[in-house]
């Protein structure tokens, strides 16, 4: 087949594409007449059987007015009668939606969808056969695939802007035409890169990226397919067109933008898979940047950044402030929970593994840490703020202990019985400092469970915080870097700890004395 009869045979199956389209319009409008002229049909009877009961009933009241006295007549027709209040006419049955067959379903659906994925399949096929056959140059071949790419959306959107005689019916043929558009777009874009080398990687990328994102803000218009496309050439785009260069201050806020543009195009959406989507693309693509080989030290602020602004866009980016309202649920009732705080909650939890392994990658260096704390603080805040999330403190406490506990240059040899019979350890190059974040972070965790169980309404969450905190980070600390103290020193920081909270709960018992 020639370049001229593959475009044929294209335009054939877009015109018997139109064509189903078309059938199934012509089925539901037929299969919604017959309805019609059915209930009409009943209407018209109504009267006809009215009359003809009147008729049968005249013979019969002429008899009994025959019986009747003269006088009685008379008297009957001097009383002048008051005309009858014709009765209100019944109201109009609602119009029954005719059920759809498998046929009908097959036609206007699936063979739609098919279409799509074959027009795209076939523009695809023919930048590979014209560049095999070298039919015309590849500046042609990339600027008539863009053409052609246009054209279908174009298509697409001019289709569903058209005003359709279908009612309730949705019509998928412009998401189809516009799908096949992106996609032929798509890749005549990166044709002109990979086989061609028509255009440099960024500009390659730039392109990429503007079809991505202008699919999903097509998809506001067409439909959740179109999401799903640009979903997937925002996030393949950067495998596609690898950088020689690679940088984080580059690569980051893309993922960012994308990452916006989702949660941009569902507001007014119940399409919660694209939120839950670009949560585990973002995060992936963080976690391949940090452990596949071109992470430096100074990426470590834009992926710190970066993590950050998706655990806060999860959880604001789709109610804002109201989701710390009390109808949006609680981690206590997880059954309560709303979507959108389901999906803060999973955004949390992903830049919160971003921020662990950005740690681990960096050799706990105080730059990431410094960046995880932040991500804790705001955690603990978060859980502070709406009333049902303090489970989301305990959490951020009970993370926080591990990612320090796992820090290899503490100590050597950890948890090693010696022939004393007590845990001993050999100090490490960053024993020191692994003792000061350990302290600082049990004193602060310690501190934020006494505030809550002194001003909280349901303490006991925050009680249970405070009182693990100081016992788990001292006991870590001791257990990795025990020759740092004399034993003087960690029985003082141990008793401290325990007469902190024992007079946190005489004054609670004081407050609710006066209560009482």
């Amino acid at each position: 087949m020639d370049g001229l009869g593959f475009l044929v045979a294209a335009a054939s199956f877009v015109m018997v594409l139109i064509a189903l389209n078309k059938i199934s319009k012509l089925d539901s409008s037929l299969a919604q007449l017959k309805l019609q002229l059915g209930n009409l049909t009943d209407e018209l009877a109504k009267p006809r059987q009215t009359g003809d009961s009147a008729q049968q009933a005249q013979p019969a009241v002429e008899a009994v007015l025959a019986i009747e006295a003269e006088p009685a007549i008379e008297a009957i027709a001097a009383v002048e009668p008051e005309p009858a209040t014709p009765p209100a006419p019944p109201p109009e049955p609602a119009p029954v939606r005719p059920p759809r067959d498998m046929e009908q379903a097959l036609a206007s659906r699936w063979f739609v969808w098919i279409g799509g994925v074959a027009i795209a399949i076939g523009g695809l096929l023919f930048v590979k056969y014209a560049y095999d056959n070298g039919l015309i140059p590849p500046a042609l071949q990339v600027l008539f695939g863009l053409l052609l790419g246009a054209a279908l959306v174009a298509a697409g959107e001019w289709l569903r802007r058209r005003p359709s005689t279908q009612s309730g019916e949705t019509d998928y043929v412009p998401a189809a035409l516009s799908a096949a558009g992106l996609a032929t777009a798509f890749a005549s874009i990166f044709a002109a890169y990979a086989l061609y080398e028509l255009i440099a990687p960024v500009t390659a990328f730039a392109g990429l990226a503007i079809v991505a994102l202008g699919a999903l803000v097509l998809s506001r218009l067409q439909g959740p397919l179109i999401a799903a496309l640009g979903l997937l050439g925002s996030y393949a785009t950067p495998a596609l067109i690898p950088s020689s260069d690679p940088s984080a201050w580059s690569f980051f806020p893309y993922l960012l933008i994308i990452l916006i543009a989702c949660f941009a195009t569902l507001r007014g959406r119940n399409w919660w898979w694209l939120a839950f989507a670009a949560i585990a693309g973002s995060g992936i693509w963080a976690l391949l940047w940090i452990g596949g080989g071109v992470y430096e030290p100074s990426d470590r602020i834009p992926i710190g950044l970066f993590a950050l602004l998706l655990g806060a866009i999860a959880v604001f980016g789709i109610r804002g402030l109201d989701i710390l309202d009390t109808g949006s649920g609680s981690l206590k009732r997880p059954g309560s929970m709303t979507q959108p705080l389901i999906a803060g909650i999973a955004g949390i939890a992903v830049a919160a593994g971003v921020l662990a392994f950005l740690v681990g990658q960096s050799d706990h260096s105080a730059l990431a840490l410094a960046l995880f704390f932040l991500g804790t603080a705001a955690a603990v805040a978060l859980g502070w703020a709406k009333r049902g999330l303090s489970p989301l403190a305990v959490a951020a406490a009970l993370v926080s202990f591990l990612v320090l506990m796992l820090w290899r240059e503490a100590a050597f040899h950890q948890f090693a019985m010696d022939e004393t019979g007590y845990w001993t350890s050999l100090p490490g190059a960053g024993a020191s400092e692994f003792l000061n974040w350990m302290m600082a972070a049990g004193a602060g965790f310690t501190a934020v469970g006494l505030a809550g169980a002194r001003l909280k309404v349901r303490p006991s969450m925050w009680a249970m915080i405070a009182a693990s905190s100081s016992f788990l980070f001292i006991a870590g600390a001791w257990a990795r870097v025990d020759a740092l103290l004399p034993d003087l020193g960690w029985v003082v920081a141990s008793f401290g700890a325990a007469a902190l909270l024992l007079a946190v709960v005489w004054l609670e018992r004081d407050r609710h004395d006066e209560t009482n």
